[in-house]
């Protein structure tokens, strides 16, 4: 993974247990503004609302304003409006805070060098009270991470300004590569991984955690049960300071799901699956399970399509034994790139680079370009490095389009899936307005795990239940990633496959993590099409890509 300063998400838990938390000998409510990652040109944020008072919060807005040059260029999570001074307001699903609850909502954005800065969060869920900041920073055997933090309260206790807070942990295990120990992960109990030391792994057809990943974790869980295990923890600060056991975080919430395998088959007609280990199975309709072959794959859907514009043609299709084969025809667009130069944009595709189209292309250490040497097939693949600036190629789609299939191999510097801690990151968008990403459903991942980001509703799927589980997908190896998009269901349905296994399905509104979206949520965004990198956790990423197909039919990987 390319590091280039902005350190990695999932490794800042620890810090902001420590410096994100605020505690009172009273009750009261605080709202806290966090800086979760920074570095040249911009940073990443979080303003978290607790509410430990003994009432809940019915609806809260929230202010701040920069003294120097940080702007906001993008919020999730929350309704906003100005441009320094800013002003955030819950959506309809995040209105209510109950008693000893946090919410929280995130945002991107830019700057000219320097430090982020940390404001004061003004608004009635956190007035009357002073604020504190500082700094904070986690090291385990070989990174360290900070981060930021402010925070005002209502309580009557005193404030402290100005302080800084530094911990650092470490932990040590003995036992032969895991042995009887597993990993008590925010109250759920978790195998350890034999083969590596740090984040998610994928061992055994279920998911692992890493032995440092698990015992600097911010809770009260660890290494539980077989060989004897050892943490230790220090924290020292230049003022007054206050901390509790955590604060509560969407964002680092996971759970376990019912099956070994989570791989799943959903179905708007019939769908059979076929494995070795436990898969669910869901359907609108009906749909069958058997077990016959000791791969961990599920079925894909069944469904019909027709398109009525000039390059694509009505089609039905099938598709079972866990892969989207192609029935052949349909074929919109394909590119393998083979005919374009080295370190050229494609031809034929506008770019999505820093919130720009068609801007500069490399845009400093943001590009996506063609590049020899590593390919999936032939010798030219596009190459796209990014992370919160977007370095993505897009392509327009003909009109009339409600059943669409998109294919591309995809090369990795990180793994896909099981990346705890993080937001969401954008491999593949379809969008509703050209250059436009405030109006695209992303698919990549949400939370870590395999999953769609919905905008301008910022709604997410899988829930929050299966945060915590689902497939990973090695780094550094070329993957075959194709998704449905199709409005001919009665609810708009997505589907998508890796390796033309079954991973990740919308097609009814409880999939959504933040209530339903209409049935017809994706009858205005079949327009362009964007593929690249795109990270709203701050992750420098270098993606590799080729062999896209873009259909109305589905297309499998042979």
């Amino acid at each position: 993974m390319s590091t280039q300063g902005k350190p990695c998400l999932k490794k800042l838990w620890p810090a902001l247990a420590l410096a994100a938390a605020v505690a009172s000998p009273n009750a009261f409510s605080a709202c806290e503004y966090v800086v979760s990652n920074q570095w040249d040109s911009g940073y990443s944020a979080t303003i978290k609302i607790h509410n430990d008072t003994n009432s809940t919060i019915n609806g809260w807005n929230v202010n701040w304003q920069y003294s120097g040059d940080n702007r906001v260029t993008n919020l999730w999570n929350a309704a906003y409006v100005g441009s320094n001074p800013y002003s955030a307001s819950n959506l309809s699903w995040n209105s209510t805070v109950g008693a000893g609850q946090t919410i929280e909502f995130g945002f991107q954005g830019a700057k000219n060098g320097g430090s982020a800065e940390v404001p004061v969060v003004t608004g009635d869920v956190c007035s009357g009270g002073g604020s504190s900041s500082g700094s904070s920073s986690s090291s385990s055997s070989s990174s360290s991470t900070g981060s930021s933090t402010s925070s005002s309260s209502s309580s009557s206790s005193s404030s402290s300004t100005g302080g800084s807070t530094s911990s650092s942990s470490s932990s040590s295990s003995t036992g032969g590569n895991g042995g009887a120990q597993q990993c008590n992960w925010y109250g759920e109990i978790r195998p350890l991984c034999n083969n590596q030391d740090s984040g998610w792994g994928w061992e055994n057809q279920q998911s692992c955690i890493g032995r440092d990943t698990c015992s600097n974790q911010s809770g009260n869980g660890g290494i539980i049960g077989g060989s004897s295990s050892s943490s230790s923890s220090s924290s020292t600060g230049s003022s007054s300071s206050s901390s509790s056991s955590s604060s509560s975080s969407s964002s680092s919430s996971s759970s376990t799901s019912s099956s070994s395998s989570s791989s799943s088959s959903t179905s708007s007609s019939s769908s059979s699956s076929s494995s070795s280990s436990s898969s669910s199975s869901t359907s609108s309709s009906s749909s069958s399970s058997s077990s016959s072959s000791s791969s961990s794959s599920s079925s894909t859907s069944s469904s019909s399509s027709s398109s009525s514009s000039s390059s694509s043609s009505s089609s039905s299709s099938s598709s079972s034994s866990s892969s989207s084969s192609s029935s052949g025809g349909g074929v919109i667009f394909s590119a393998d790139f083979e005919s374009d130069s080295d370190s050229t944009q494609p031809a034929g595709w506008d770019n999505f680079i820093g919130w720009r189209q068609n801007g500069p292309n490399p845009n400093g250490s943001t590009f996506a370009l063609v590049e020899s040497g590593r390919a999936h097939s032939g010798n030219n693949a596009v190459h796209f490095s990014g992370g919160a600036s977007p370095a993505m190629i897009a392509r327009a789609l003909p009109a009339d389009l409600d059943t669409l299939y998109v294919r591309a191999w995809v090369y990795m510097t990180r793994q896909l899936g099981m990346n705890p801690g993080d937001n969401h990151e954008t491999l593949i968008a379809l969008r509703g307005s050209a250059g436009n990403a405030n109006n695209e459903v992303r698919f990549g991942e949400i939370k870590g795990v395999i999953g769609t980001n919905e905008v301008p509703s910022d709604n997410i799927a899988p829930t929050m239940a299966s945060w915590g589980g689902g497939p990973a997908y090695a780094s550094d190896t070329w993957h075959c990633i194709e998704v449905a998009f199709l409005s001919q269901p009665a609810y708009d349905t997505v589907n998508a496959w890796v390796n033309d296994a079954l991973v990740h399905t919308i097609d009814e509104g409880s999939d959504w993590n933040n209530g339903a979206l209409e049935a017809d949520w994706l009858s205005n965004k079949y327009v362009e099409l964007a593929f690249g990198w795109h990270s709203f956790s701050g992750n420098d990423v270098d993606v590799w890509m080729d062999d896209i197909v873009v259909s109305t039919t589905p297309i499998g990987c042979d």
